[in-house]
């Protein structure tokens, strides 16, 4: 090789790398149903809409953006990603 250039294989290897990305699709604000209320409720039903929070389905997620978000108080369930809303959901986690 010339002088100041790589070997073929060594540059491939270096353009093949690629910066790990997360992919979320925002869903906005979300209700669903709250099992909390129900096991404290004499009734056996559950009442719709009384969890109130932000989610987004991960498609993927890096590390470092999956720790910022836990650090900032949302939660996951498999590829959900949510974070409660604190001041209008029915049961608060705190």
């Amino acid at each position: 090789t010339a002088a100041g250039m790589c070997p073929k294989s060594e540059s491939r290897k270096r353009a093949s790398k690629k910066a790990p990305t997360s992919i979320v699709e925002d869903h906005g604000a979300c209700g669903s149903s709250c099992g909390y209320c129900a096991s404290s409720s004499s009734s056996s039903t559950i009442k719709a809409n009384t969890f109130k929070s932000h989610g987004m389905q991960a498609h993927t997620l890096t590390v470092e953006d999956y720790q910022s978000l836990i650090d900032h108080g949302w939660r996951r369930s498999g590829s959900w990603v949510y974070k409660p809303s604190l001041n209008d959901t029915c049961c608060p986690p705190y």
